[in-house]
């Protein structure tokens, strides 16, 4: 078996723990409900209860608290670069790499992010 590469070899952002409710929403409408597990500008953990397959693309949508105060809808494409059983998360991690951010999408995440 092959080491995994360090974290740090496998993505160009850091991640940082946020839980918030989310939605993957498939290019024919259909939505399948996520939980977050950590955010970051170039992508997303998030867990949900079904094993989908790596290099699946669909949009990711959720609400992100928004500065100073209320909340911002974020949504943007997204592409499935790995998932694996997670019993203790309650489902299937799924890592997911977003795609070009939108400039409110890019503003979201400014928000909600540490500086």
């Amino acid at each position: 078996m092959l080491p995994r590469p360090a974290q740090s070899d496998r993505r160009r952002h850091d991640r940082h723990p946020f839980r918030t409710a989310a939605e993957l929403v498939w290019p024919g409408g259909q939505v399948l409900p996520a939980r977050t597990i950590d955010l970051g500008v170039g992508g997303a953990g998030v867990v949900v209860d079904l094993n989908l397959p790596v290099g699946t693309t669909m949009t990711v949508r959720m609400n992100l608290p928004a500065r100073p105060s209320g909340r911002a809808v974020f949504e943007a494409p997204a592409t499935i670069v790995n998932c694996t059983l997670a019993g203790s998360d309650g489902g299937f991690r799924l890592g997911l790499q977003f795609g070009s951010l939108s400039i409110a999408a890019q503003a979201a995440l400014k928000g909600a992010l540490p500086a």
